[in-house]
């Protein structure tokens, strides 16, 4: 079943459960009308929380052994030459979400530290790309910021 051209693709917390998210990703990128978006969040690999746990546990938070619900980690880069490969223009990355401090039982890093490294304190990464042919306005940029 062949699927509509759209202005907007949502891929918001999805890639990371599926067993072929490239394949996925591709298909999401080609139903993007010129001039239309996609944005794609998921997890943020590069956390301190990840890399402590990495380094101490031998595995990633969000990849645990025993949590099946996501199988398959996504790294931002390759995000991006995926959807510069469909034909995207990818814009720079931004984060979401406040991240965790590892066996705290739940404390969350302190506002300053997430202001100023978001990259290390943000629980999700999103991706926004537009595909060239509309005018569109740069004010119509998707953003998202860490609360």
């Amino acid at each position: 079943e062949r699927l509509p051209v759209v202005d907007r693709v949502l891929m918001v917390e999805v890639i990371e459960h599926l067993e072929a998210p490239w394949t996925a990703l591709r298909k999401a990128a080609r139903l993007v009308a010129p001039g239309g978006w996609i944005v794609v969040s998921t997890p943020n690999l590069a956390t301190l929380r990840n890399r402590l746990e990495l380094g101490l546990r031998g595995h990633l938070t969000s990849f645990r052994p025993g949590y099946e619900p996501h199988i398959s980690p996504a790294l931002p880069h390759v995000i991006a030459r995926i959807l510069g490969k469909e034909g995207l223009r990818v814009q720079s990355q931004s984060f979401a979400g406040g991240d965790v401090i590892s066996m705290t039982c739940g404390r969350g890093w302190p506002q300053a530290l997430r202001r100023r490294c978001p990259r290390l304190t943000s629980v999700s990464i999103v991706t926004a790309a537009q595909r060239d042919g509309a005018d569109t306005p740069a004010a119509d940029t998707p953003t998202a910021q860490a609360p």
